[in-house]
C-alpha cells in the first residue's frame, strides 16, 4: 500500500499539472514520496524471502513499514490479511483520506480474494457503509492492482 504519484495511463496527464511547460516526469520526480507499506505473508523463517533486503529498505526509510505474516509459526495461523486488519484504521486513512495505491502480488486462488475482502472491509468502516464501489472504482483507476497466479 502505498500513497504518491501513479505512473499509470490514466492518472496523470499533462493538463493535470499545475504549471504550464512541464513535463510529467519533471512534475513526478518533484514530489516527495508518500509512505509505503508493504505486508509480507510466507509460512515461516525459512520462506521469508528478500529478509535482509527489505530490513534495509525499512531502515533507509525506503519502506515506511514493513509488516510480516508467517502463517506456520505460533499455535495459530497469522495471514497477511489478519495484519492488515489490525492496522485498519491507518490503512482506511491511507487508502481514502491520502489516495494510497493498493497492490497486491501473490497466490490467485485464495489470498487475492480475502486480501480484496479485508480492504473493501477497511474502506468500509473508514467510509462508514458498503465499500464494494469504491474498491471496484480503485480498481477502475488502477490504485488497486494484482500480479496474481495459481
Amino acid at each position: 500500500i502505498c500513497t504518491g504519484m501513479w505512473r499509470g495511463c490514466l492518472e496523470l496527464e499533462e493538463s493535470d499539472l499545475p504549471c504550464e511547460g512541464n513535463v510529467v516526469e519533471t512534475y513526478i520526480h518533484s514530489l516527495a514520496p508518500g509512505p509505503v507499506w508493504l505486508y509480507f505473508g510466507c509460512r515461516g523463517q525459512e520462506d521469508f524471502l528478500y529478509q535482509q533486503e527489505l530490513g534495509r529498505w525499512v531502515g533507509n526509510d525506503t519502506l515506511t513499514q514493513l509488516r510480516v505474516a508467517m502463517s506456520r509459526v505460533g499455535p495459530e495461523k497469522v495471514y497477511v490479511t489478519h495484519k492488515l486488519r489490525e492496522d485498519s484504521e491507518k490503512i482506511g486513512k491511507l487508502i481514502v483520506d491520502e489516495g494510497a495505491y493498493v497492490y497486491v502480488c501473490g497466490d490467485g486462488n485464495r489470498m487475492a480474494k480475502d486480501v480484496q475482502d479485508a480492504i473493501r472491509d477497511i474502506v468500509g468502516m473508514r467510509l462508514k457503509g458498503d465499500a464494494s464501489e469504491y474498491v471496484k472504482d480503485m480498481r477502475l483507476r488502477q490504485r488497486y492492482l494484482q500480479d496474481i497466479w495459481s
